[in-house]
């Protein structure tokens, strides 16, 4: 009946009038079937490619708890990536960061610790690792030859010593279970580590940080190098500069200040007594060194010449016995002016005392017109 109806409308309807109820009629159905048309997939976003590290996988390889005392980064699941977290990455630097300034603390306060023990490297006995207590540091020491590595985490770390003993700081390249390590390095006690066992439960364990990769002869280089610097007093100031003494010159002593370097001047006036008699006994103790007969031995090792400096700071050269001289410290050299003209510097250097020699007319900048060793006779 409403089909019958709606064409006898049709049928009254004017050309135009019927061409366009034929095209809404078509029109309609198809708009409310796009919604159900299937989608075309979006195009992949290009990713641009990453410089990446394969860790090889370990059997039985700990993995920390989450309460760890210090940060690890736990190994991701090779059947499953985990997406990147970009916005996570300042958080990592600023740990790291942490980290590397702890590391600073600490091994400025192992040397520190070196210096009350007059120089010497405390060690630290790994022989029984519950006894090890935070923050103890010194170089491992152990009884036998080594210890036995049990399992390699990564490129730095490692369980050893029955799985008693998580280090870190360690290069393991070439490393398998059974090897045994000697540990070189100063290391501390950094607190404990938890990782997961074969069947399934958990361990702690100390924890121990490599905190110095020099070996402990540099270390003692240093100490010693440290040992130079020493509390000044300027008492017009009310001042107290740690800093290594350099030299004097006309009545100023040149210092070299540890937390800043470069050369600070005070006038000697301005130190205290107990400052000005540690550098009276200090140029006693360079003169000394320098006072003597010296052989000069040229590049081929013949005998050039030979030098004399005595307590009343003049010298005398053997091949120009009537040219006269004077001497003094600059720093830790022995510089000669002659009366010719020609000034010569004696410079201990690695060991050894080396001579440069400046003609008439040069200055000490000047690039010296040889270079000597001299050795000082008995």
């Amino acid at each position: 009946m409403l089909w019958e109806k709606a064409r006898d409308r049709y049928a009254t309807l004017s050309k135009n009038q019927q061409v366009f109820v034929v095209l809404v009629a078509v029109a309609v159905p198809l708009f409310c079937l796009v919604p159900l048309l299937p989608k075309s997939p979006k195009p992949e976003p290009v990713v641009a490619p990453t410089q990446s590290t394969t860790i090889p996988q370990m059997e039985a390889a700990p993995i920390l708890a989450d309460d760890a005392p210090n940060p690890i980064v736990k190994a991701q699941d090779t059947k499953a990536p985990m997406e990147p977290k970009p916005a996570k990455l300042a958080d990592v630097a600023a740990e790291i960061e942490k980290l590397r300034s702890r590391l600073s603390v600490v091994e400025n306060h192992y040397l520190d610790l070196c210096l009350k023990n007059g120089g010497k490297v405390p060690k630290l006995n790994l022989d029984e690792p519950t006894k090890l207590k935070t923050d103890e540091i010194g170089l491992p020491s152990f009884t036998g030859e080594g210890l036995e590595v049990n399992t390699v985490i990564n490129d730095e770390e490692m369980l050893i010593a029955g799985n008693t003993l998580w280090v870190k700081g360690f290069r393991t390249d070439g490393l398998v279970s059974d090897a045994t390590v000697t540990l070189p390095k100063v290391v501390i006690v950094a607190g404990t580590k938890t990782y997961s066992t074969v069947l399934g439960g958990s361990r702690t364990v100390k924890y121990l940080i490599a905190i110095d990769t020099r070996t402990p002869d540099l270390i003692l280089e240093r100490i010693q190098r440290l040992k130079e610097f020493r509390n000044w007093t300027d008492v017009a100031a009310d001042l107290i500069q740690v800093a290594r003494f350099i030299s004097v010159a006309d009545g100023v002593a040149h210092l070299q200040p540890f937390a800043v370097g470069g050369e600070i001047e005070i006038p000697m006036d301005r130190l205290s007594e107990e400052d000005q008699r540690w550098i009276q006994g200090e140029l006693s103790r360079r003169n000394g060194d320098f006072v003597g007969r010296w052989t000069i031995v040229d590049n081929k090792g013949v005998t050039a010449t030979y030098f004399t400096l005595t307590k009343e700071h003049g010298a005398q050269k053997s091949h120009a016995p009537d040219v006269a001289a004077t001497w003094e410290i600059v720093g830790s050299d022995a510089r000669i002016t002659w009366d010719d003209g020609w000034k010569v510097i004696l410079r201990p250097q690695d060991g050894n005392v080396l001579t440069f020699a400046f003609s008439p007319g040069t200055t000490w900048d000047d690039a010296p017109d040889n270079t000597y060793r001299a050795i000082k006779q008995k």
